[in-house]
């Protein structure tokens, strides 16, 4: 796995030396082919944010210095994956955007949540429901930035479902079923949705890929699937 440790390391791209290594949290752990490191940091050039699987999330200068922490899992109660848990974050509008889709082993909801990247501060947070089974309700990937119709939402994918919602307050827009349309127990998703030009096209762990487009409102399973494959 690595090592206990969670560490962040800047690297100098001029000859591979690294600059300053800060340590996030502790407690990593080996989950098949991803450890409490898988979740990758984001920045916007002046600070970089970080999450790990044992859901600590810390923002930092580029020099190094911590801005300010917090845990998911002190925050929300314990990260229910079969695995560890890799989700990256999502950078948008001054707010630090995390999913936590599990149910494995919780029986807790799924949620997604914003802190105020500057601050820390939570924002909000929103419970994402799902009927899938067993293991389905989880999710490693990655939220997906749609722009619209001049506005922009977080479009989550998981546990049966790719769903949009509204970066203010996290509220669901529309969703779509269909990511798990034989009730297999253990269908979880790795792979991320993609957004271009209105449209999101959400993977699952084989098949169907379905092309939806974004500006519907409610259930849009049949009013505004384009196409599956």
């Amino acid at each position: 796995p690595g090592g206990d440790k969670l560490l962040l390391l800047c690297v100098s791209r001029k000859d591979g030396s690294i600059l300053w290594e800060r340590e996030l949290d502790s407690g990593n752990t080996l989950g098949r082919k991803g450890n409490g490191a898988s979740p990758s940091p984001v920045t916007d050039g002046k600070h970089v944010w970080a999450v790990t699987g044992t859901g600590a999330v810390t923002a930092l200068t580029m020099d190094g210095a911590v801005v300010w922490s917090a845990n998911l899992q002190k925050l929300f109660g314990p990260i229910g994956l079969n695995f560890v848990y890799g989700s990256s974050p999502v950078l948008y509008d001054g707010k630090l955007i995390v999913q936590v889709l599990q149910g494995f082993r919780t029986d807790d909801h799924s949620y997604i949540a914003a802190f105020d990247a500057e601050t820390g501060k939570l924002l909000w947070r929103v419970e994402r429901p799902t009927d899938a089974l067993t293991e389905t309700p989880d999710a490693y990937n990655t939220p997906t930035l749609l722009n619209v119709g001049g506005a922009t939402q977080i479009v989550v994918c998981g546990g049966g479902f790719v769903s949009g919602h509204d970066p203010n307050d996290g509220k669901e827009i529309w969703r779509a079923s269909g990511l798990d349309p034989d009730r297999d127990p253990n269908y979880r998703t790795i792979a991320s949705a993609v957004a271009v030009d209105g449209m999101v096209y959400a993977p699952t762990r084989q098949r169907p890929l379905l092309a939806v487009r974004g500006d519907g409102k409610g259930d849009v399973t049949t009013s505004h699937l384009a196409w599956k494959w």
